[in-house]
């Protein structure tokens, strides 16, 4: 649970006050079974939120990754704002390894690979890695919170919906509600609370990129969310609730997502960047990014 202490006094009071009434355990779960991906989840029964080593291993990935092309990104981010193109970079082969090899535990749970950085590793990217994932961990762990505390009563519904049942319109409506409110929840518990701009930053860039991180698993390029809402509009709602005042860290938080963006589009066609490209240059990572929200509309829609 020490995950939790870097939040704001009123998430802390709230959550402490939900330990004592008994509605959420202070322990977390992390099931070490060698099995692909299980995403973060409310445990209704054991009152405990349950993660996962497989998904904790993939987020790893996800931050590396994320660390890697911002880097190599802001080094052309003077010249023009353009649509990214991996290929144009050397070291893009050793973060593409390692988010391909992050993704694919979604379907097959391989062991670490001797061509990944691990956690441990005395490296500066490894550092900078390690110190974004737990920001994006507190995150996901103050949404499940959430549920246990706020959604204990809709806890059939939840299981109906795990189960793969065929949920109502309105049972729909109500479990896309909720996954707003637990976001809600998460984002004001671990972002919302004075601090400077690099740590204010890196609280709204681990938001984001657990937002990001769900994208990677879907099968395809649509983005709509089914019983949950879909996952463009959650980001959106993260970047507008953690835009950062001072500069350069705004900047910093677009170009990320727009990096972000573009990898999961990249993951399944690059026809979608071509696109992208042929628009560009952008006046602005905003322009580019309001370009990349309207191509993810346009799929959603077709």
């Amino acid at each position: 649970m020490e995950t939790f202490e870097l939040s704001n006094s009123a998430a802390n009071q709230t959550l402490s006050d939900a330990i004592r009434r008994g509605l959420i355990s202070p322990r977390v779960f992390i099931d070490p079974a060698f099995e692909p991906i299980k995403t973060p989840r409310a445990d209704f029964n054991r009152k405990e939120i349950q993660l996962q080593a497989t998904h904790l291993s993939y987020l790893w990935a996800v931050c590396y990754t994320m660390i890697g092309l911002y880097e190599i990104t802001r080094k052309t981010a003077e010249l023009e704002i353009q649509a990214l193109k991996v290929n144009d970079f050397p070291e893009i082969d050793q973060v593409s390894f390692v988010i391909n090899w992050g993704i694919r535990q979604n379907t097959m749970r391989t062991i670490w690979p001797d061509g990944v950085p691990y956690p441990s590793l005395e490296d500066e990217h490894v550092k900078a890695t390690n110190e974004l994932f737990l920001f994006v961990i507190r995150y996901l762990m103050y949404h499940e919170a959430a549920h246990l505390i706020y959604h204990y009563s809709s806890f059939q519904l939840v299981a109906k919906q795990s189960r793969r049942e065929v949920l109502s319109d309105d049972e729909k409506r109500r479990m896309r509600n909720m996954e707003v409110q637990a976001d809600e929840f998460a984002f004001d518990s671990v972002v919302l609370f004075p601090s400077e701009g690099p740590m204010q930053y890196m609280r709204a860039l681990g938001a984001i990129i657990a937002q990001l991180s769900s994208l990677y698993l879907l099968s395809s390029a649509n983005t709509k969310g089914g019983s949950h809402p879909d996952y463009d509009d959650r980001i959106k709602r993260a970047l507008k609730k953690g835009t950062v005042d001072e500069e350069p860290y705004n900047t910093y938080i677009h170009l990320t997502l727009v990096i972000g963006i573009q990898v999961f589009l990249h993951l399944h066609d690059d026809k979608y960047l071509d696109e992208i490209r042929a628009n560009g240059p952008y006046e602005t990572f905003e322009q580019l990014e309001a370009e990349l929200f309207n191509l993810l509309e346009r799929v959603k829609n077709q």
